[in-house]
């Protein structure tokens, strides 16, 4: 569960879209960290460093 997005991110929405997400109930998110932690990725590799 990401949480309500911050008041920065709801301006640039379009208004109805905008509207919909106001009329919510909010929540507070999780961190980023706990929902994606870095174990649940493979660890670096030299064989693919141009995607870096």
């Amino acid at each position: 569960q990401l949480g309500t997005p911050a008041q920065e991110f709801m301006q640039r929405l379009q208004p109805t879209v905008r509207n919909y997400v106001e009329n919510r109930p909010r929540y507070m998110g999780y961190p980023f960290e706990r929902l994606f932690p870095d174990i649940l990725f493979p660890t670096d590799s030299s064989e693919h460093n141009r995607l870096k």
